[in-house]
């Protein structure tokens, strides 16, 4: 490479090149610069807030509290332990750069991995963890068998921080956590997730691969017991999709029970045997109708466990079936308000009379 080839192209390894490939965490922008946590220094008194500038014109960073500054080639070799000739290479394998400065865009979150990589994760991280006694009697007065609870790898959190450490670290030595949604970087950017009194509720796609996890919470938080595995607006975090999970839905399927929890899913798996799409805390019916667009579906039983009937209802018809109706689909709701009144409200035998 000629000397003057070299030198354009050290130009286009910009600082946000770099700092994709660094996993900086991103917190805001300000005209032609972007605000940062230091990496060399982390957090301010433990509150995340940007400290350090990132300048794209300028291709240069500076921290406000420890004074690091410098270039983006630069910058890359110091946090890898390499000098400025191998950083260059590296970066130039890892196709790290790019000439064009007119708008450059940064999303301060990770981009979430593919299904293979999460399932894999997922898995090792189950593996590694138990199911609390409370926690599978709770499981199964909600109607799921042992065995069941087994082959669906239904597990408990952990509730204390030094287990989540030690147990993210130990997952980082053979994994790649960034682009795993609930993994994010502690204040001293060691690997890390937020313990919780809950259970971990795997939701599976249609090949049986883990696309995330839910969590189901032993008590209320903000009105309800469901969220998401999650590391959204963290260090190097990625937040979850709203992932839905279905059971028995094959190419000739014309009706599915509809539920929007994934307990109830994994009941009427269990029992029923029918063909079923789970969701959790979706706002609208988007996801739905994109799930749905390439199937011969038509007619669609949604259930639903009720605390405030009336509430949920209105809320659900206006913001998830109202949508489902206007493109066509036929809908029927049944609710319940336990195991026993869900099996006693004969969903199966609505579901025979759709399908006869």
């Amino acid at each position: 490479m000629q000397k003057k080839e070299f030198e354009e192209l050290q130009k286009c390894i910009s600082i946000f090149n770099v700092a994709h490939q660094l996993n900086l965490e991103v917190i805001e922008r300000k005209g032609n610069e972007f605000f940062a946590i230091c990496p060399f220094c982390g957090y301010r008194s433990k509150t995340i807030k940007a400290n350090m500038k990132l300048n794209y014109i300028k291709n240069s960073y500076h921290c406000f509290d420890c004074g690091k500054s410098g270039y983006a080639i630069g910058l890359y070799a110091t946090l890898r332990n390499l000098d400025n000739k191998s950083a260059f290479k590296e970066l130039l394998e890892k196709e790290a750069f790019s000439c064009d400065k007119s708008e450059f865009v940064f999303d301060t979150n990770n981009k979430i991995a593919d299904l293979n990589y999460r399932d894999t994760v997922y898995r090792s991280l189950l593996n590694t963890i138990n199911l609390k006694n409370d926690h599978k009697k709770k499981l199964e007065d909600l109607g799921l068998t042992k065995s069941y609870i087994e082959d669906y790898n239904f597990k408990s959190i952990p509730t204390k921080k030094f287990a989540s450490r030690i147990i993210s670290y130990n997952l980082s030595k053979n994994f790649d956590l960034a682009g795993i949604p609930g993994f994010f970087q502690n204040e001293e950017f060691k690997w890390d997730f937020t313990p919780l009194n809950g259970i971990f509720i795997p939701v599976y796609s249609s090949t049986n691969k883990i696309k995330g996890l839910s969590i189901l919470l032993d008590k209320t938080y903000n009105g309800t017991n469901n969220i998401w595995f999650s590391s959204n607006n963290k260090i190097n975090g990625t937040p979850a999709e709203n992932w839905l999970m279905s059971f028995n839905i094959k190419e000739d399927t014309h009706t599915i029970i509809l539920t929007d929890d994934f307990i109830t899913a994994h009941n009427l798996n269990l029992g029923l045997k029918v063909p079923i799409l789970a969701f959790s805390s979706i706002q609208n019916s988007k996801n739905l109708i994109k799930q749905l667009k390439n199937t011969n579906i038509k007619k669609i039983i949604f259930t639903v466990r009720l605390s405030d009937e009336t509430q949920k209802i209105d809320y659900l018809i206006e913001k998830l079936l109202s949508g489902l109706l206007d493109v066509g689909y036929d809908i029927e709701i049944k609710t319940y308000f336990d195991i026993e009144s869900m099996y006693d409200s004969s969903v199966l035998e609505m579901f025979n009379n759709n399908v006869s």
